[in-house]
């Protein structure tokens, strides 16, 4: 029988003495099995959770899992794009969303709540297929009303 090692949260790339590991490009190893300084049966397996650089930045930063609810796609989208494989996204029709927009309607975890690497969050975004209205009844929200151009066209060159 061997001693699993203990080198869970270390790098794969030498720090180089003093200084810290570059978290970009590195994997860190997250969680072992089994766990550092037990034996390990010849046979048995050994298991070995690995995070990115990134990943390890994003779990620093968030420990708590923010208030998400109400962002638009891309806002949440660039939140959890170091995470991107365990965020699991449902779309559903809402009402409560301006039509021809995405919005977080639910999360899980609830905001506020530890957040532990690698676990899986969820996201429910929800979207209004309805016509777009300005909230008067109008229909046709690209049109500027003043001038009767396209709102889209008139800020690109291109139309």
């Amino acid at each position: 029988m061997n001693r699993a090692s203990g080198i869970v949260g270390s790098s794969s790339s030498d720090s180089g003495g003093d200084k810290a590991p570059d978290l970009v490009g590195d994997r860190f190893i997250h969680q072992m099995s089994p766990k550092a300084g037990s034996a390990a049966t010849w046979g048995g397996g050994i298991t070995v959770k690995v995070v990115t650089g990134e990943q390890r930045a994003f779990y620093d930063k968030h420990k708590k899992m923010p208030k998400v609810v109400g962002w638009n796609d891309t806002k949440a989208g660039d939140l959890f794009k170091p995470v991107q494989p365990t965020v699991k996204i449902t779309m559903k029709a809402s009402t409560s969303v301006p039509a021809g927009e995405y919005r977080v309607v639910a999360q899980a975890p609830k905001a506020g709540a530890k957040l532990k690497v690698g676990q899986t969050i969820k996201i429910v975004m929800g979207y209004n297929p309805g016509p777009a209205t300005t909230g008067n009844g109008d229909v046709n929200v690209d049109v500027d009303a003043k001038n009767g151009e396209s709102k889209f066209c008139a800020k690109r060159w291109w139309c």
